[in-house]
């Protein structure tokens, strides 16, 4: 069973407090885009792991394939041969671990179907690996898991992640120093935007306090903004930002331009 694990974007994201435990809650407009990763899954007489791609990753129990395999299986029993093909770049705000978690238990439950909740066990692996397995647009509230499902028109888009991590832990961090909540969402106003076919006016919380102190996101951010794109946005907790193109063949354009200019950075012309 082959399964595609597309990357995020957030078009917009709005923070709560921090609450006792350390959790905030979020708000947020997400959308798989067509940049992906591929997880593979056959049976196997024990859990395996093989790791592919042009992107290094980590395997072993830190890993979201094995974690979310392991999960599934033993409540099961049985193995699993996992392969996974890396090309979602990590520290980059496109949520590829967790799509990646998403599509293996949803690889295993039809290699090995069960009445496991997925839903369940993809809550406890990450805030945002329920949004993957539902395969779509959606508005996620609470820790992630409340899904609004929302239908978009296709969009072309430039995504740029420059030559920078950023730790979202460290993300939530300088967001707690910065005295909390601020700007909210007006999510109804900017899914009419995009239906409209408009550059939309969005707002991620964490763009300022990460852009300030990262200075490849601050680039990044300007780079897309004096390409000829609208709506530059940074993903996630970043470092990967986003802008919105007229048609695929300027989304192209652009994204070969900014590849010259800045040989360190991964850039890519992507839709949703």
């Amino acid at each position: 069973m082959r399964r595609r694990a597309p990357a995020k974007l957030n078009l917009g994201l709005e923070l709560g407090e921090r609450l006792p435990g350390g959790l905030h809650r979020i708000a947020t407009l997400m959308v798989p885009i067509s940049l992906a990763d591929w997880v593979e899954v056959e049976p196997a007489g024990q859990l395996q792991l093989q790791l592919t791609g042009p992107v290094a990753v980590g395997g072993g129990a830190d890993n979201l394939v094995w974690r979310a395999a392991q999960s599934y299986l033993s409540r099961l029993g049985g193995g699993a041969k996992l392969t996974l093909e890396k090309r979602i770049p990590l520290g980059s705000g496109l949520g590829g671990g967790s799509s990646d978690a998403a599509a293996t238990l949803l690889a295993l439950q039809e290699l090995f179907p069960s009445q496991l909740d997925l839903a369940g066990l993809a809550a406890r692996l990450g805030a945002d690996v329920p949004f993957f397995l539902l395969g779509g647009a959606a508005i996620a509230r609470g820790f992630g898991e409340q899904l609004q499902p929302v239908s978009l028109p296709q969009r072309q888009v430039v995504v740029v992640r420059p030559d920078a991590a950023v730790s979202t832990a460290e993300a939530y961090r300088w967001w707690d120093e910065s005295g909390g909540p601020g700007r909210r969402v007006d999510f109804e106003r900017l899914i009419a935007q995009l239906r409209a076919g408009e550059v939309p006016d969005s707002f991620n919380a964490f763009q300022e306090l990460v852009a300030s102190r990262c200075p490849p996101v601050a680039q990044a951010l300007s780079a897309l903004r004096g390409s000829g794109l609208g709506g530059a946005l940074m993903s996630g907790s970043g470092s990967s930002c986003f802008a919105y193109a007229g048609s695929r063949a300027q989304a192209e354009e652009v994204a070969a331009q900014l590849a010259e200019r800045f040989p360190r950075w991964w850039v890519q012309a992507a839709e949703f």
